[in-house]
């Protein structure tokens, strides 16, 4: 299902991945951030399978970053508009310019 509301998730890898299996079935999901540092590629290569095999069309882009800086300018950089944010109270400012 495509939606015109518009997700991001910037949270560990299993709030992650479960957050957006979860709004996926009502939202669209841009952009999900996991904040935690992994440094095991297949680590990550498992977490970016289970966000992309979900049901709908345009699988969400996914960052690994730890850093808050880093996180703050993925979510500044993101072109596609951004309905609803979910993370922790670190990314407040940058919600509210979104």
């Amino acid at each position: 299902m495509v939606s015109w509301k518009r997700f991001a998730v910037v949270a560990d890898a299993n709030n992650a991945v479960g957050i957006t299996r979860y709004l996926a079935n009502d939202f669209t999901p841009v952009l999900v951030i996991v904040s935690e540092p992994l440094f095991r590629q297949e680590d990550k290569d498992r977490i970016v399978a289970q966000i992309e095999d979900l049901e709908y069309a345009k699988p969400p882009k996914v960052i690994f970053a730890s850093d808050q800086y880093e996180i703050n300018q993925a979510l500044r950089e993101e072109e596609e508009e951004i309905t609803l944010l979910i993370g922790s109270s670190n990314e407040r400012e940058v919600a509210l310019e979104k």
